[in-house]
């Protein structure tokens, strides 16, 4: 699955289980926790790919992110072995409750910061985006991406705003740890599949090659649901109210000889 896919999933997931999950735990989360959370989680989908030197994590901060993806590449042995497993899966969730939860608000917008760079360089797909991508690689090197890094920035300054007190930053691993395991999720669909731990490949290639028509729509299709969940979320879900038909059929006991 490609970048813009891995986010789509990841944000898509992060909303649906914030929406139909969080109140099973007497969680009821604000519009900024799944918008904002969006943001985050979309970077977050992207990180087993921190092993691919041309992915969208190496080209995201010019030849430093560029070194540590080859450096991630030569450790794990290669794009898809070790940080697409699910030993690296569950080392990054608990450095990422152990650093939000230990250093509270500095620590949680430093992630916040990191991660939504990371999505918005997989999200910017326009004209625009490329545009300023060719400009900015061609000019300023380490900078290549200084758009990105700019929003990430405004976008850490409305969440340090929004959420004030560490104990409001709760949400914030948790998104992270879903971005993340979507991505292994993703990869699985795909015609290659992905082998979680060694020798164990999961394989549903409902999507074909990564970044065919159908992982298009995919896509496409998850954006959609992510809007229509954030838009329920602030001005109310639209189907909220309704239920279905009284189908009860009567029994007799009133008089009226039940079935006939």
């Amino acid at each position: 699955m490609m970048g813009k896919g891995h986010a789509a999933l990841g944000a898509a997931t992060w909303t649906a289980t914030a929406t139909f999950a969080f109140p099973h735990f007497n969680i009821e989360p604000n519009p900024a926790v799944l918008i904002l959370g969006c943001l985050p989680v979309a970077g977050a989908s992207l990180r087993p790919d921190i092993d691919h030197p041309n992915g969208t994590i190496a080209n995201s901060g010019g030849f430093i992110t560029g070194a540590i993806a080859s450096g991630a590449n030569a450790l794990s042995g290669g794009h898809r072995e070790g940080t697409h497993r699910l030993w690296f899966f569950a080392a990054c969730a608990i450095f990422d409750f152990f650093l939000a939860g230990t250093f509270g608000k500095p620590a949680a917008l430093a992630l916040f910061f990191l991660y939504t760079a990371f999505g918005t360089q997989a999200l910017a797909t326009t004209t625009l985006h490329q545009a300023m991508n060719r400009k900015w690689q061609k000019n300023t090197g380490i900078f290549s991406k200084l758009y990105c890094w700019a929003f990430a920035a405004a976008a850490t300054g409305a969440a340090w705003y929004i959420f004030p007190a560490n104990a409001e930053w709760w949400w914030l691993p948790i998104a992270l740890t879903i971005g993340h395991f979507t991505h292994l999720v993703g990869d699985s669909l795909t015609t290659a599949g992905l082998e979680w731990a060694n020798g164990h490949r999961v394989r549903f290639p409902i999507i074909g090659d990564a970044g065919s028509s159908r992982e298009t729509l995919l896509s496409l299709a998850l954006a959609g649901v992510t809007v229509i969940l954030i838009i329920g979320s602030v001005f109310g879900n639209p189907i909220e109210g309704l239920s279905l038909p009284d189908w009860n059929l009567p029994t007799g006991d009133d008089g009226g000889g039940g079935l006939r």
